[in-house]
Parts: C-alpha cells; sequence; structure tokens
C-alpha cells in the first residue's frame, strides 16, 4: 500500500501541472466571485475524472487496460508537438481577439464553470496515460470498493491542487480591503486577463514542441 500511495502522490502531483486545468482556472480567478467559479471548475473536473477512474477501476478495468497501448517514446512526442501545435494557435488566436472578449464576470459563467471542468474533464479523459497508471495500479492492488474510490479521488485533489490553491488565494483576495495589494492584483488580472492566458498558451506550445523536437532528433 505505501508503494500504491507513493505512485499516487509522486504522478498526482506531476501530472498537476496541466495547462488545460491552470489556463482556466486564471480565467475564473479574474473578476468578482472568483473563488466559488474557481471552485465550481475544479468540483466538475473531480466529479467526471473520480466517476471515470472508478468506473474502470470497477467495471470492466482489467479488460480494457490490457488492451490499451502502451505509449512508447514516439507516440509521447508525437503527443507533444501536436499538443504544442494546437495550443499555440490558440494562444494566437485568443492574443488577436482580446479585445473582442467579454471580461469574466456575471452570475451566468458562475453557474456554468462546473459544466466548463466537467466538459475539458470529458474531453481529456481518453488521453489522461498518467491517470490510467494510477487506475491500473488501484487494480492489481485489489482494493474494497471503498479504497479505491477514496484512492482515485485523493490522486484528483493532487492534481487539482494547482487549481484548488488559487481557489483559496482568490477566496482571500475577495476579503481584502480596497486598495489592498491583493484587490490590485485580482483588478489586474481583470483588466488583462486575455492577454495573460494568451501569453501562458504559447509559453507552453514552445516548451512542448521543444521538447518533441529533441525528443525526435534524439532517438
Amino acid at each position: 500500500m505505501l508503494t500504491l500511495l507513493t505512485l499516487i502522490v509522486s504522478v498526482g502531483l506531476a501530472d498537476s501541472i496541466d495547462p488545460t486545468m491552470i489556463v482556466p482556472a486564471l480565467y475564473f480567478a479574474a473578476g468578482p466571485d472568483a473563488a466559488r467559479r474557481v471552485a465550481g471548475f475544479a468540483a466538475g473536473v473531480f466529479v467526471v475524472n473520480t466517476a471515470g477512474g472508478v468506473a474502470i477501476a470497477l467495471g470492466p478495468g482489467k479488460f480494457l487496460l490490457h488492451l490499451a497501448p502502451d505509449p512508447g517514446p514516439q507516440l509521447t512526442r508525437a503527443l507533444e508537438l501536436g499538443t504544442g501545435v494546437a495550443l499555440l494557435v490558440a494562444g494566437i488566436v485568443l492574443w488577436h481577439r482580446r479585445s473582442d472578449l467579454p471580461s469574466p464576470t456575471g452570475e451566468r459563467l458562475r453557474r456554468a464553470s462546473p459544466l466548463v471542468g466537467a466538459t475539458i474533464a470529458l474531453a481529456e479523459f481518453p488521453t489522461a496515460v498518467p491517470y490510467f497508471v494510477v487506475v491500473v495500479a488501484v487494480i492489481r492492488s485489489h482494493s474494497s470498493v471503498a479504497a479505491t474510490i477514496a484512492l482515485l479521488a485523493g490522486y484528483q485533489i493532487l492534481y487539482l491542487a494547482p487549481v484548488l490553491a488559487l481557489a483559496a488565494l482568490s477566496a482571500r483576495a475577495s476579503h481584502a480591503e480596497d486598495g489592498g495589494r491583493d484587490d490590485r492584483v485580482r483588478l489586474f488580472l481583470v483588466r488583462h486577463e486575455n492577454q495573460f492566458v494568451a501569453a501562458i498558451l504559447v509559453a507552453v506550445a514552445v516548451v512542448l514542441l521543444a521538447a518533441g523536437s529533441f525528443g525526435i532528433a534524439t532517438p
């Protein structure tokens, strides 16, 4: 069990550096009622990923996961390049349309944040290789139903650690006094969130493209 817990913690923390989670969370963190919107986004991701992992582990997991191909170095590099290109295009488009995009305000956006999180989680789930590694390890541990749910839920908490930290910081900023440093940071995000998100997308894209190109050039 100690080995399994070590695997869950190490993979969960490494997997938490996920721009598809952090970037939307930053967007929801800009504006009033930020903490509830970021928390709603995290809840949507948590429910979908935990339910999906538990369904695989307690259902046809052993059969289906044995059929899953082992992601070798070439596939990993191809995924890095493909993701890098997609993020680079998204960042450029977002930068050029930064003045056309609305500021993340309003009750409707707060209500939509869990749905956004669930939608992104569903789109990412088929390619969530690190999570599948953990699911396989949990299956092989022959844990009880309760333990399986707890282990996979714990992994999701680690995976969402940066988003949950952002929700906590947003809650603190919402209680800051007018003119305080936290309030100035929030106002800066409100004014420049689109440029900030675009810059993050481009930066992550450059890193992925460099990693993928280096991996292909170095057999």
